[in-house]
């Protein structure tokens, strides 16, 4: 038989039991794994939170956060003047806000706001995959408090670092902060267009109401803009803005924080912003100063600090006063329509109603201020015809040549220092050298008008009498006359200091002139010396200023300063009041204004300045009028002509409702007498022309006139040459 022989594969294999599988050992080691991995993210957890704690800021500022506010200037009766803001925002606290406003913003902006810690997981996750399919950031999933926490805190970059950065500040304002006290935070600093910056703001712009009083309709409106104001804005596009008050609306009646009654009726509300006509701002000159002021004290702290500014400005005295400089000057470009070329008119159709901005125009300019007489608040303040077209203010930085307007400082230097209303001086041509020029002044009629007392050289505004009174007041300060002329200005100066003018005031003769150059403002208020009894008051502007608190931090009190003596000041007002009955001033009169007044024009060299500033027992004020580059207004254009007129119309407005009151009498140290007005002297039973003068007493005369000594005395001739002396050399022909 044969042997069969097979082969490896057809033997069978040997069987061989499997081990067990080992699922302690996997357990253990998938544990270890596990650990190892939660260690490993949790130090990466740790790490990267170390590394974005390490620069991220600090929420501490929060306890004392003040989001910038709008500083309000106030008017004195607590209408609003002006407005100065980096952002223009209004805070108000969350109890003033309506419950319609969080909802709505809840509603669209972070529906779990009150259950989350100041980050939401959901929302991140969702957020996190859709970034991750399209590669880059194009969802959010911040809360509003992340929002708030990038608004305060961070930039607008959109990156993942960033990120981190917004949702760590967020747990750490929700851990210090109430969720009411982040949601005032947050409706107080979000921007809503048109440069306004939280819910109040906002409210008055697009509603012109408080956010207290906006209806849910209106709520709606502002939470939608905030994703993004610019396209969702009324103003901008009404359809995208109602489309997207809808959806906010829409999505309160889903999480039931509306009712189908309250939708209804906000769903078929339409959308009508408000659009306030642009209201003409009320005294920008003012506004500036006080503004240029606060500045100088405050720094740009002033923009965002929130303060209150209460000024002494009164709104209808500042219309009275625009009002009148503008129908005067009106009046004259339309009157004398050559000479004023170009009027304001024509200057402003030249560039199709919006002429550049500038500091100066050519056209006729103006200028007026009115302060309280007893307090110097100042009521009123016009620097020019319009703001827009040009900014500079002529009645602060302006510094003209004030011509006669600056006499009765003269003369009050010369009563306060003995001389009296009934002196006489002799009107009569003068030369005078200095150097290798010969000065030889002139007055403005060109005329010589003989013996005068000061009264009515000063009614007349005499320019030859104000010069050597220069010299009568310098006598006793050298040796020749121009010394004292030089030592009589010098002494002029003085006073015209403690009465409020700083401007550069030389010792030359053309000084008792108004030859320099002084503010309408340092004008008006030297002249409240005459209107107080001999006290100065300084103009003041701004009454009080309060912080956002409350708390006053600055309060202006009557500031004043003793410039002459009370009698004195008593002489100079009368003397002032005889300027407007009979002098240079009586178009006052003319022009209607009947109440007790006092006052003096002023004109400069080729009637290029105009001036006229007086008192009443209530307010003094002043105006001018002139160009702003220097040129003549042509011949008769005088202060009693052209600056005069706009002081009346102002007067006749301001006073309407006041009671009448005359100037206060003083009896204390004053004496009245009857006096000859040729020769300054107790008046005779001959004399002509006489009159009650009042003197400061002890400076009365004691000689009758002797003049006047019979029927048939001849007045004329000796009214030429009669030099008085009055118990004191009046040295009437000053040798030149």
């Amino acid at each position: 038989m044969e042997k069969v022989v097979y082969s490896p594969r057809h033997v069978r294999p040997k069987f061989r039991r499997k081990k067990r599988f080992d699922w302690a050992a996997l357990f253990i080691w998938g544990l270890l794994i596990g650990i190892f991995m939660l260690f490993m993210t949790l130090g990466g957890i740790y790490g990267v939170f170390n590394y974005y704690m390490h620069d991220l800021p600090s929420i501490a500022p929060l306890e004392s956060y003040e989001p910038k506010a709008v500083t309000k200037i106030y008017a004195a009766d607590g209408s609003l003047i002006s407005e100065l803001f980096e952002e223009r925002r209004t805070p108000i606290k969350f109890d003033k806000m309506p419950s319609e406003l969080s909802q709505a913003v809840l509603a669209i902006e972070d529906k779990h706001f009150y259950e989350h810690p100041g980050v939401y997981t959901n929302s991140i996750i969702k957020a996190t995959l859709e970034n991750i399919r399209a590669g880059r950031v194009v969802r959010g999933a911040s809360t509003i408090t992340q929002q708030l926490a990038r608004t305060l805190f961070l930039s607008r970059e959109q990156n993942y670092s960033r990120k981190i950065r917004e949702a760590l500040l967020a747990l750490e304002i929700e851990h210090a902060y109430t969720k009411n006290e982040i949601l005032e935070l947050y409706l107080n600093q979000y921007y809503f267009g048109f440069g306004v910056y939280g819910v109040e703001a906002a409210s008055v712009l697009y509603f012109n109401k408080h956010a207290s009083e906006m209806t849910l309709a209106e709520c709606a409106l502002l939470a939608g803009m905030l994703k993004r104001p610019n396209v969702y804005s009324p103003m901008n596009d009404i359809a995208k803005a109602k489309k997207r008050r809808d959806l906010v609306l829409n999505e309160m009646l889903r999480d039931g924080r509306v009712t189908e009654i309250q939708y209804k009726e906000a769903i078929d509300t339409p959308v009508h912003p408000v659009y306030r006509k642009r209201k003409k701002s009320m005294a920008p000159y003012f506004a500036e100063y006080v503004r240029s002021y606060l500045t100088k004290k405050y720094g740009d702290e002033l923009f965002r600090a929130g303060y209150k500014v209460y000024t002494t400005l009164d709104p209808k005295l500042q219309r009275f006063a625009e009002i009148a400089v503008e129908n005067t000057l009106v009046k004259f470009e339309t009157d004398y329509k050559s000479r004023f070329k170009p009027t304001r008119e024509e200057y402003v159709k030249q560039f199709f109603d919006t002429p550049p901005e500038g500091s100066l125009t050519p056209y006729l300019q103006g200028a007026f201020i009115c302060i309280d007489a007893k307090t110097g608040y100042v009521r009123a303040l016009v620097g020019g015809r319009s703001f827009e077209e040009s900014n500079w203010n002529r009645a602060t930085q302006s510094k003209r040549q004030v011509g006669s307007a600056f006499k009765p400082i003269v003369y009050a230097t010369a009563i306060d220092n003995g001389f009296t209303p009934a002196d006489v001086m002799l009107d009569a041509p003068i030369e005078q050298k200095w150097g290798d020029d010969i000065w030889k002044p002139t007055n403005y009629d060109n005329e010589w008008h003989g013996a005068v007392t000061l009264r009515h050289a000063l009614n007349k505004s005499i320019n030859i009498i104000a010069i050597k009174l220069l010299g009568e007041l310098g006598r006793s300060m050298g040796k020749n006359e121009n010394e004292f002329m030089s030592g009589g200005a010098r002494q002029v100066i003085d006073y015209a200091r403690r009465m409020g003018i700083s401007a550069q005031l030389d010792p030359y003769p053309a000084l008792a002139l108004g030859s320099a150059g002084i503010s309408l403002i340092e004008m008006v208020s030297a002249y409240s010396t005459f209107a107080n009894n001999g006290i100065r008051v300084e103009p003041i502007f701004i009454a009080k200023v309060v912080d956002r608190d409350g708390r006053v931090i600055e309060q202006n009190a009557v500031r004043k300063n003793d410039a002459l003596t009370p009698q004195a000041s008593y002489v100079m007002t009368s003397m002032l009041e005889s300027a407007v009955n009979h002098g240079t001033g009586r178009n006052v009169r003319k022009k209607g204004f009947d109440r007790p007044c006092a006052g003096k024009t002023g004109t400069t060299n080729d009637y290029s300045d105009a001036w006229f500033i007086g008192f009443t027992p209530q307010y003094v004020a002043g105006s001018w009028v002139g160009f702003d580059k220097m040129r003549s207004m042509g011949r008769g254009m005088v202060g009693g002509s052209i600056a005069l007129p706009i002081w009346a119309e102002f007067m006749i407005n301001a006073h309407k409702d006041l009671p009448v009151q005359n100037f206060a009498e003083l009896t204390e140290g004053i004496s009245h007498a009857v006096i000859c007005e040729r020769s300054g002297f107790l008046a005779g039973p001959y004399c002509d022309r006489s009159r009650e003068e009042i003197f400061v007493k002890g400076t009365e005369p004691i000689r009758s006139c002797d003049i006047h000594l019979t029927p048939m005395a001849t007045q004329e001739e000796d009214f030429w040459h009669y030099t008085p002396s009055k118990g004191r050399e009046i040295h009437n022909e000053l040798e030149f």
